[in-house]
């Protein structure tokens, strides 16, 4: 299975999580969902690549505290739904993440974040953050970090996510040269690139970067 990504990184694109995973859904996605190192090497590659002249920069990804299963993050300001947050999880894979906020050995995953911060009381909804971004700070040692954020109080940057199936015989690989495909393949940044073939050409890879 191929994996490919869309970063959604321009000033007027910025959404509420809720916005940013439909407009992923619409894409054939979802919110990102980092569960191996790997693909957490290439995202800080991608972005040491392209944005290291942003400060600081937060994303929006598939991770959030939500029920099993797993659809919006959990909101203890909404009295009309039923929903009730037992865990972090991925809204792709549904798989809960143990971290030292939360743990469960229920659908644990694999790979498992270290998120800065605490996210709040459920008993004080004003302060509750049920959402987990990527931090993208290029002057700082760590570079990429996770933290707890709100879902809605601020619009972020995101990062889409598309899992695609190959059918036999045919590759399903987004090819540098398709600029009617926004999204980029993992394989586009690896270990084996020589120096000075980091960089990509923005068309290749956003709508909507010139804002940045």
């Amino acid at each position: 299975m191929d994996t490919c990504f869309r970063f959604v990184m321009s000033k007027r694109s910025r959404s509420s999580w809720a916005d940013a995973q439909d407009e992923c859904l619409d894409w054939g996605g979802n919110l990102v969902t980092i569960d191996d190192k790997k693909k957490e090497k290439f995202i800080r590659q991608h972005l040491r690549n392209n944005f290291r002249h942003i400060e600081v920069l937060k994303l929006f990804t598939g991770l959030i505290y939500t029920d099993a299963l797993a659809r919006a993050p959990y909101d203890p300001r909404n009295i009309n739904h039923s929903q009730q947050g037992d865990s972090l999880r991925w809204t792709l894979t549904k798989q809960a993440v143990v971290t030292r906020q939360f743990n469960t050995t229920i659908n644990v995953g694999k790979y498992h974040p270290v998120i800065d911060g605490l996210p709040g009381n459920p008993l004080s909804p004003a302060s509750f953050l049920a959402c987990v971004v990527l931090v993208w700070e290029p002057n700082a040692n760590a570079e990429l970090s996770w933290r707890f954020e709100s879902c809605s109080e601020e619009k972020l940057n995101f990062i889409c996510e598309v899992r695609i199936r190959e059918e036999k015989g045919v590759k399903g690989r987004v090819k540098r040269s398709d600029h009617d495909n926004p999204y980029v393949h993992m394989d586009l940044i690896g270990d084996d690139r020589n120096e000075g073939d980091d960089e990509l050409d923005d068309e290749d890879m956003y709508d909507e970067e010139e804002d940045i």
